[in-house]
């Protein structure tokens, strides 16, 4: 999973929108389909800002997978013990 999230890295930061959407879309489903607690704690922070710089691309549309992504990354990364629909601290 480290070598797919550096590859995704890179190509978040590619000039071609396209790129930079599939990119955005990917990281987010690697959020959704796999468990981003057991990764380092550096790179699920690396994960998290690099979505969050998305989140101002000049591309509506990878601003958009960003913010979902941001706010499934919420869920995903939710303490068993909350309940769905809590707030987090």
């Amino acid at each position: 999973m480290l070598e797919a999230l550096t590859i995704l890295f890179a190509a978040l930061e590619e000039a071609n929108q396209e790129v930079r959407d599939t990119a955005a879309r990917d990281l987010g489903k690697l959020i959704e389909h796999a468990n981003p607690d057991a990764l380092p704690e550096r790179t699920r922070g690396e994960m998290f800002d690099r979505l969050l710089a998305k989140a101002s691309d000049r591309s509506s549309g990878v601003r958009s997978k960003a913010i979902r992504n941001l706010s499934g990354w919420k869920r995903s990364t939710r303490q068993p013990d909350t309940p769905p629909g809590s707030s987090l601290p």
